[in-house]
């Protein structure tokens, strides 16, 4: 019997808190401009593969895909109204919500951020408190340092003894593999299995969730302005990437396939499969249960309550 995957339900839909959003109609084939918090990369698959497939045509919509340079800048461009829906990790947009940006998050999908701590095995990190004295790669809008003071609170580190080294984007997987750092905060989803192919020699995961650093993951969010005066707009992408989500889980290859192509593509086929594989493992899945996978534009999600 042939099986079908759903995607379980992430989160319940929250009533809206400041009244019903006011009736919009979108003309087709509208622009939508969806931002990125980051460059593209494999996590951001499902996406692609909903333009490719034609499924966001499919909603009378053209989306225009924005690579970022980091959550903060990416909130910020989101403020400034040039982008309609922002991509990025949950974390900076609840912390943004909590600090009074007018925005809601309107899908999650992912219910953990797939971040991890990596250091050599030679001088391994496997516990949170051997983090103290080591030096560790940071940069602006990075989830894994970003959160790691609250991390080493939970885990009684002296966060003031960790070292902490400032990184560019480009070269932070280099700064690591040359020793200028000791530690590096890295995504499964992405960079992991570049920095595995590229080291020559044994490197050490420490899982943040495993001691109490749980993150939400990937999500989209929108302004309040974007939401109330395209509503209809904002569902029709939605419902066009929930069905990249079903396509992309039970059709591997072909997500693989369009992760290939993708602007920064990593060149090896084999990396990117293990990028895809690991993608596909945040996506918590149950056989035989038909859920809702992203909330209505006009019922947003706000605060700390998407991530429980």
């Amino acid at each position: 019997m042939q099986k079908r995957v759903y995607v379980e339900r992430f989160f319940d839909i929250l009533a809206m808190a400041s009244g019903e959003p006011r009736p919009w109609r979108i003309p087709a084939g509208e622009t939508l401009r969806v931002g990125f918090s980051w460059k593209a990369k494999a996590e951001y698959a499902f996406f692609y593969l909903a333009k490719s497939r034609g499924f966001y045509s499919g909603e009378k919509l053209e989306v225009v895909f924005c690579e970022g340079t980091g959550s903060p800048a990416a909130l910020d461009a989101l403020h400034r109204g040039e982008l309609d829906i922002l991509i990025l990790p949950c974390t900076f947009a609840l912390t943004a919500i909590e600090g009074g940006a007018p925005i809601k998050i309107v899908s999650l999908y992912q219910a953990a951020a797939p971040v991890c701590l990596i250091s050599r095995s030679q001088c391994p990190v496997v516990l949170p408190k051997q983090l103290e004295g080591k030096r560790v790669a940071k940069l602006s809008g990075e989830t894994g340092t970003a959160f790691l003071a609250r991390f080493c609170e939970d885990n009684q580190v002296n966060y003031d003894r960790i070292n902490f080294v400032d990184v560019s984007p480009v070269d932070k997987i280099g700064s690591f593999l040359r020793g200028d750092v000791d530690v590096v905060s890295v995504y499964r989803t992405n960079e992991l299995h570049v920095l595995e192919s590229m080291a020559n020699f044994p490197l050490t995961e420490l899982d943040v969730a495993a001691f109490g650093l749980h993150l939400p993951g990937m999500c989209a969010v929108a302004s309040d302005a974007t939401i109330g005066a395209m509503a209809e707009l904002v569902d029709r992408f939605l419902s066009a990437t929930r069905k990249a989500i079903f396509a992309g889980l039970e059709e591997r290859s072909a997500l693989i396939n369009v992760a290939r192509q993708m602007p920064g593509a990593h060149p090896d086929a084999g990396i990117v499969a293990a990028q895809i594989r690991e993608l596909v493992a945040t996506i918590n899945c149950l056989e035989g249960s038909s859920v809702n996978v992203l909330a209505a534009a006009h019922e947003p999600l706000s605060g700390w309550e998407a991530a429980n």
